[in-house]
């Protein structure tokens, strides 16, 4: 089976787009969202479109999610940062109450077995908590299967430019960039990603 994992698509319309074109040449049994469709700039059009995807994708919620349920039912949780919230009421205020009851129905985590892998247990944080990781890291997903292939060039070049810009601005050492399976017991981003030559661009 082949799955594509999609995350922290934030209400970006034109790159779910980009990416649902790469996803359908890649012609995935299945697609896991894996949390993170809200908040952003186009939130119910994005969560349309994932919808009518067939087969229908399997949703899990991410702490996105969570908070604008919260905020769409007239709460403010506390981990939001208050200069946030005008922002997620926005957010809230797009939404119908069906696409509130959608979102609210995600579950926290999902699982998949996998020909070579066994039960993959998807989650957006970790299995317990939507949030934990997101106060420690930031976490990026490239579309593909680095287990069978390499990543193409031009992924490659923009996985580089986000990671610089990222290290930039919030002032992260290079040593501090760290493969999935270097924070969990994982074979991600499999042994065809070529990590090496990765992390010497970044220098």
């Amino acid at each position: 089976m082949k799955v594509a994992a999609l995350y922290d698509v934030h209400g970006n319309l034109p790159a779910l787009e980009a990416v649902l074109a790469e996803v359908a040449a890649f012609a995935p049994d299945l697609i896991v969202v894996g949390g993170d469709v809200v908040p952003g700039p186009m939130p119910r059009e994005c969560l349309l479109l994932l919808l009518t995807l067939r087969p229908v994708p399997r949703f899990i919620h991410g702490n996105g999610e969570t908070d604008v349920v919260a905020f769409f039912d007239g709460s403010a949780p506390s981990r939001v940062p208050e200069a946030f919230h005008p922002t997620m009421r926005w957010v809230a205020a797009r939404l119908r109450p069906a696409d509130r009851d959608t979102l609210a129905a995600w579950p926290l985590t999902t699982s998949v077995r996998i020909e070579g892998l066994g039960d993959v247990l998807f989650c957006h944080a970790t299995p317990n908590d939507d949030n934990r990781w997101n106060l420690h890291g930031i976490g990026i997903c490239l579309v593909g299967d680095f287990t069978a292939g390499r990543p193409s060039q031009r992924q490659m070049d923009a996985l580089v430019t986000l990671v610089r810009n990222l290290m930039r601005e919030y002032d992260i050492p290079a040593r501090s960039v760290v493969p999935h399976s270097g924070v969990s017991a994982t074979v991600c981003p499999g042994p065809r990603f070529p990590w090496d030559e990765f992390k010497a661009r970044l220098r």
